[in-house]
């Protein structure tokens, strides 16, 4: 079933990819060095490929990054959330390429559902009550299907998919603990797990970055605004949490590198 719910994710980025790339205004495709296209490509392809990877295996995607620690259930479910996360803003990311905003708020939607349906076995096993979980997941459905019906107009889908992942996000990646105790989650969550809560948290508010700049001057500057506040959650996690959780900065460094030259490249496209 994991695979399959995974599976449905792709599929959803692949077709928001095709659809999109392909009505990139000509003007926009070769700026400052690297196209609105390539750039889009590489980071959303970079982003869905590392997102998959950690959902389907949480322990080598560890590894990667140099932890010999023990996987403990709450570091599963939360780097698998932090994956499924990641694949959310590959494919919001891809959805907006053409300059649509109500599409890309609506993937957002529909993605944020998905999202939560693939962290649900591993959130399950953390304990804490189902129904704020099946709330969210019933609302963003709808939301996404009204969107995309039309029932509500894109300025108002806009303000409710920004407000939502700017609370969300800034909950999650600065206040870990108050979102840790507001879900009532019963087991314990270690450095590592917690980590792993705060980046996806991070992720949430870059989707929150994209869709601002998206909606104000158009892709470009949506992907530059989202690629520069990926790089500095990075470069955050890599100097003040890495270490006591034993993850090797390197991958870290790298990341912050390829995000903020994305971030450079795009906002010179955006000009």
């Amino acid at each position: 079933m994991s695979a399959m719910r995974v599976g449905t994710f792709l599929a959803l980025t692949s077709a928001a990819s095709a659809t999109q790339l392909s009505h990139l205004p000509a003007i926009h495709r070769l700026r400052g060095g690297l196209s609105s296209e390539q750039l889009t490509q590489g980071l959303a392809g970079l982003t869905i490929a590392s997102g998959a990877f950690a959902y389907i295996s949480p322990k080598k995607d560890m590894e990667m990054y140099g932890s010999t620690a023990a996987l403990t259930d709450d570091v599963v479910a939360y780097d698998r959330y932090l994956g499924a996360c990641q694949i959310l803003l590959g494919a919001v990311i891809q959805a907006g390429a053409g300059g649509d905003v109500g599409r890309a708020c609506s993937v957002g939607f529909t993605g944020g559902a998905i999202s939560l349906l693939l962290a649900t076995p591993g959130f399950e096993k953390l304990g804490g009550p189902k129904e704020p979980l099946v709330a969210w997941i019933v609302a963003l459905t709808a939301l996404g299907k009204l969107l995309r019906e039309g029932k509500i107009d894109t300025d108002l889908g806009y303000k409710i998919s920004l407000a939502a992942y700017v609370l969300t996000g800034a909950q999650f990646w600065l206040a870990p603990d108050s979102a840790i105790e507001m879900y009532k989650v019963k087991a314990t969550v270690g450095k590592l797990g917690k980590a792993c809560f705060k980046q996806s948290g991070a992720i949430i508010l870059t989707i929150a970055a994209y869709l601002y700049g998206l909606s104000t001057k158009g892709h470009d500057y949506g992907l530059a605004l989202c690629s520069g506040l990926g790089a500095i959650s990075t470069i955050k996690l890599a100097m003040t949490d890495a270490d006591e959780c034993g993850i090797d900065q390197t991958g870290l460094y790298i990341w912050t590198a390829v995000l903020a030259a994305v971030g450079y490249y795009s906002y010179q496209n955006s000009l």
